[in-house]
């Protein structure tokens, strides 16, 4: 997405209505979109790294201000499918060595 032009674009309108709270909350939708994006990039990160923890956190965080940022689910999904990864490998050599 291109925010840098529908800023400008918002900002010009704002000084021929500076009254307009469609222009505002176009802005604050824009800033917090933005944000989002950011914050969904350190739980990417984070993933990289193999920090599920921080990813998930990160994910959740942007998630619990909107709830269908695409980005943000798909670092959940990957979470949970790592997780379970991970589950599934402890169960199979606690099984390979006799425990329960």
């Amino acid at each position: 997405k291109d925010y840098s032009k529908a800023i400008e674009t918002l900002r010009r309108a704002q000084k021929i209505a500076p009254g307009s709270g469609s222009v505002q909350a176009a802005l604050d939708a824009l800033a917090r979109d933005r944000r989002h994006l950011a914050v969904v990039r350190e739980a990417e990160d984070a993933l990289k790294r193999g920090d599920l923890a921080s990813a998930e956190a990160k994910a959740r965080a942007v998630l619990a201000e909107n709830g269908s940022q695409r980005g943000a689910r798909v670092v959940m999904r990957i979470v949970a499918e790592r997780r379970a990864q991970a589950a599934a490998f402890v169960a199979k050599h606690r099984l390979d060595r006799g425990g329960a």
